[in-house]
Formats: structure tokens, sequence, C-alpha cells
């Protein structure tokens, strides 16, 4: 017999680069036991445009215009169709999860997508919350938030993997980036702008810890056992590796203005070999003589105090991290 009783929702945010991706994986393969104990986190088939684990189509549902990173995942249907049309396909695989869960007696509802903290804005939220509140009467927000100096490194690693050039400077990387760094990273205007919508009451963040799928559970239900495998270990990058690779993606640049496939694709493959088989391992022994500029001090200054006034209203401290 399904449930009368509304469900609760749970949506975790991110933010960006604390752990989001392995507490997808861990959630997705310990769904049975979640629905055993009443939470139901969706498989990728039941909602539109989530790729393991992580729900996409909801920052594609309320904010495709401005959405482009995202769409490399995105299906079929967000490709072709108008965002009108994509927005009521969306809320029926939505609805169709939501009766799911109830025909399965679940009380608590999981849903995660970490770029709903770094890409929705205000009214992007609103639209949100519309679509939520015809499904849920008490819905959580979990955001986990990460020192900042720590998360500015981690995504000018991620930036440098990914081909990218810019330089780690003021007036090169995170001035390009501002927009997107301030959205995310200004923890006071980014839990502002949850709770406007959603209430301060139903806004829970959480320092960020290096187990946060323990962590995750342990808030959700304290007896609660789940086996979190362990994720392929991800080698953090040296100055050393970040300098070489972005030569790299400098290199590549100028390749892909040759006209010729042939000569691209050739010099292309010899200048990954070289480095992945290579220079990527003697990088982590070599000495590099000059290290990438820190602004850790300018950064820790920016957001001091959005963090003192979260650490005092959220967690009764002078300090955040």
């Amino acid at each position: 017999m399904a449930l009368t009783k509304p469900m609760k929702l749970i949506l975790h945010i991110g933010v960006e680069k604390t752990g989001s991706t392995s507490l997808q994986a861990s959630l997705l393969s310990n769904r049975d036991k979640l629905i055993e104990n009443g939470f139901y986190f969706p498989d990728d088939s039941d909602l539109l445009d989530q790729y393991r684990g992580n729900c996409i189509g909801l920052c594609l549902f309320t904010n495709s215009k401005r959405i482009f990173a995202l769409g490399r995942h995105a299906s079929e249907t967000y490709k072709t169709l108008p965002i009108d049309k994509y927005q009521a396909e969306f809320e029926k695989y939505f609805h169709n999860t939501y009766e799911k869960a109830r025909s399965l007696n679940c009380h608590t509802m999981i849903i995660s997508n970490e770029h709903c903290s770094s890409r929705l804005e205000s009214l992007d939220i609103k639209m949100l919350h519309t679509l939520l509140t015809k499904y849920f009467d008490d819905i959580q927000i979990s955001v986990y938030l990460r020192e900042q100096t720590s998360a500015y490194r981690s995504l000018y690693s991620t930036h440098i993997r990914s081909g990218g050039t810019a330089k780690f400077t003021t007036s090169d990387f995170l001035f390009s980036h501002h927009h997107y760094l301030e959205l995310t990273y200004n923890y006071s205007k980014l839990l502002k702008r949850w709770s406007d919508v959603f209430c301060e009451v139903n806004i829970i963040p959480r320092v960020y810890c290096k187990n946060i799928c323990q962590d995750f559970i342990i808030h959700l239900h304290k007896e609660l056992l789940l086996d979190h495998k362990a994720s392929k270990k991800n080698y953090s990058w040296n100055d050393n590796h970040l300098k070489a690779k972005r030569l790299v993606n400098l290199f590549v640049l100028d390749l892909k203005k040759i006209k010729s496939p042939y000569i691209y694709r050739t010099g292309f493959a010899i200048v990954m070999f070289m480095y992945n088989r290579i220079i990527h391992k003697l990088l982590y022994v070599i000495p590099w003589h000059k290290k990438i500029p820190s602004f850790d001090n300018e950064i820790r200054e920016r957001y001091r105090d959005s963090n003192s006034y979260v650490a005092r209203k959220y967690f009764n401290r002078d300090e955040l991290f």
C-alpha cells in the first residue's frame, strides 16, 4: 500500500569540489538498502538528464539559456526540444519518479546536483521551488562548504586538466571566472539566495570533510550503515604538472590552427604520448624553479566577512574553517 503522507525531499546542491561525485556514486550503489529504509535515490533512468546520480536536468530545467557547460551529458530531448517542451518532459519524468517512490513506501526522496549552487541565481531557484513544492511540503537543502583557497586551487587544476590555458593569476583565471566563483564561494550570498526562497530553517550547511559519504549518511540516518566503496584514487597534481600541462594545452591550441587534419592528428598524438608516458611521471620528482603564485591571502581576505557571518549564523562560532 502506497504512502498517503507527502514525502520529504533532501536536495543536495554541492558546492562543487566537495566530493559530490563520490557521494552520488555511493548513493547509487546503495539504492536498494536506502529504499529498504524509506529513502529513494533515483536511478539514472528515472529522471531526465541524470548522469551517474547527478541530476543535471534540474539545472537544465530552470536555466537552459546560460548553462552552456552542462550539455555534454544532456539527452537528445534537451538538445532538440524548445525549453518549454523540455520542461514539460522533465516534469513528466519527475512526476513518474515521485509516484514510483511513493509506491515503494519511501518517506524521503534524495536528489543531488552540485551545479545548483554554482549556476542557479534567484529567479532560477524560484522556478525550481515552484516545481518541487508541487510534490513536497518538506524540502531540505543540503550544502557542503569548502575553504575557498583549497577550492580555488582544485578548480584551477580541473581547468588545466580539461585543456584550459589560463594562468593562475588575479588578472587571468580569477578575473575570467569571477562571476562563477562569487556565485559559488561567497557563502553568505549563496545561503541567502536559497534561504530567501526555501526559508532559512530548511537550509542545512555543513563544512566539507574528506569522507562526505559517511557524513551525509550519518546526518540522514544515524543507524543506517551503507557500503561506501573506495573510489579510484585521484592523485593531486603538483605545480610542475599544472605548468607543464598548460604549455601542452597552448601547443595543442596552436596545432588546431593548422589546416591539415593529418598534421594536427599526428602532432597531437606525439605530444600527448610524450606527455602522458614520460613527462607526466617525471614531474612528480623533478623540482621546478618557479612555483605557481599563491593568492591565498587575497582569497581569504575576499571572503573573510562572508565566512565570519556564516560561522556565527549557522554554526554558532567565530571561525568557519
